[in-house]
């Protein structure tokens, strides 16, 4: 076939810059070796802020805003790398701001069959995120405001059993005057 494409290193990093998802490549300690323009761009930083340090502290905190702690989560991934091929945790940006990563994670070996490096590519699921958080907060006051009306109907209820009655009671006044 002579219309054949074949990879080039300038068409993979073309298309590993181009991609709408964040590149990172890490060693099974948690140091940054990779990531791409949209990682970058995304939490805010440059190439050389965070080549060589850890993914977490940086843009993986080591707690989220939510208490959920994600000091092992790279332990986690390094030790079982096929048990934890997907996950969704909050990601810090430089600025501070906090952003919903959904994460494939890709364990890569070497010669010998030790995990030599991991590849995550992910994708902020923020919007997403937010949406579910409203949805649910929603929900929740759905269901408080249908207590708080199903309390309101009760106390109708009685005070109509009590009308009930006291006009009842007026009836059979009337009647026995009668």
């Amino acid at each position: 076939g002579g219309n054949m494409i074949s990879p080039s290193d300038d068409l993979s990093r073309q298309v590993v810059d181009q991609t709408n998802s964040v590149i990172v490549v890490i060693d099974p300690g948690g140091k940054i070796l990779f990531l791409n323009n949209f990682a970058s761009v995304l939490f805010g930083y440059s190439d050389e802020e965070l080549l060589g340090k850890n993914i977490l502290g940086t843009i993986i905190p080591e707690v989220e805003s939510t208490g959920r702690e994600l000091s092992n989560w790279i332990k986690d991934i390094a030790l079982a790398p096929e048990r934890d091929i997907f996950s969704t945790n909050e990601c810090l940006r430089k600025n501070g701001d906090f952003i919903w990563i959904s994460w494939s994670n890709t364990p890569i070996y070497d010669e010998e069959g030790k995990l030599s490096k991991i590849l995550s590519v992910g994708n902020d699921i923020t919007s997403r995120k937010l949406a579910e958080e409203s949805y649910k907060k929603l929900l929740k006051l759905s269901q408080d405001e249908m207590v708080s009306c199903s309390d309101e109907i009760e106390i109708i209820k009685e005070d109509l059993k009590k009308e009930e009655v006291e006009r009842k009671l007026i009836e059979k006044k009337n009647y026995e005057l009668e």
